[in-house]
């Protein structure tokens, strides 16, 4: 499981999103195969941590309805328009409710080049109203649009990113692994300070505002290489949780 540090703002941006239209919990992935063999997969969420590991283990992406149908369509859908007469369906769906996740929503997002993006919204109750229907399905799809197009326009702005020194990328690697400055000087029997300044000098060459750019300029720029296979949740190339209240 790798975390972005600098991205728990960003998932609590997304949790205090989520609340403010009645749901507990939320996920925002994003999937780029600018390169199919070396795919880039970041995941911000507040889904339960045991349901995330289930999904795993069980092998969930191979047969999950939801996924499959946002990568056919441009539309959000309510989760209760999916057929459950497949057992093998049936069977996910009701272990998802077991941890609240019973009734939802998401809205998908192409971008250029295979990129995608899909917002989803749980919650344990129904949504039964038509006008609350509509209202959130348009919410949530403005917020989807304007995240993974600013997503996706930093991904196109990095494949154009200066060079790092090797030192430089070293690090950054350690970095995008969720590896903290400390960690990262103990291994490289280094002081911290000399992190610090690698990192930071990364950051201007990279022209990267923030941790989360700068590991997304490298990956964009082929420095730094993602997870070959970033299929699994846990293999993500950053995954951030956050607990759901």
């Amino acid at each position: 499981m790798r975390q972005g540090q600098d991205l728990l703002p960003a998932t609590r941006k997304l949790s205090e999103f989520a609340e403010s239209l009645g749901f507990p919990y939320a996920m925002a992935g994003l999937r780029m195969e600018r390169n199919p063999s070396s795919p880039v997969q970041i995941i911000l969420t507040t889904y339960p941590r045991a349901w995330l590991r289930q999904y795993d283990d069980q092998e969930y992406t191979r047969i999950d309805p939801v996924l499959r149908r946002a990568r056919e369509s441009l539309l959000p859908f309510f989760w209760d328009e999916i057929s459950l007469r497949d057992s093998a369906i049936s069977k996910l769906f009701s272990e998802a409710a077991s941890y609240g996740l019973a009734h939802g929503l998401s809205c998908p997002v192409h971008g250029p080049n295979r990129d995608f993006g899909l917002l989803s919204l749980a919650r344990p109750t129904p949504i039964q109203s038509c006008d609350e229907r509509n209202g959130l399905l348009s919410r949530a799809m403005q917020w989807a649009l304007q995240y993974f197009s600013a997503m996706f326009s930093l991904w196109s702005k990095g494949t154009s990113a200066a060079v790092l020194t090797e030192r430089q990328r070293e690090v950054l690697e350690l970095v995008s692994k969720g590896r903290s400055v400390k960690w990262i000087a103990h291994a490289l029997s280094v002081h911290q300070r000399t992190v610090e300044d690698l990192l930071r000098r990364a950051y201007e060459a990279l022209g990267a505002e923030s941790r989360m750019q700068a590991v997304l300029f490298a990956y964009a720029s082929g420095q730094i290489a993602p997870n070959k296979h970033a299929v699994p949740l846990r293999q993500s190339t950053i995954l951030k949780t956050l607990p759901s209240p």
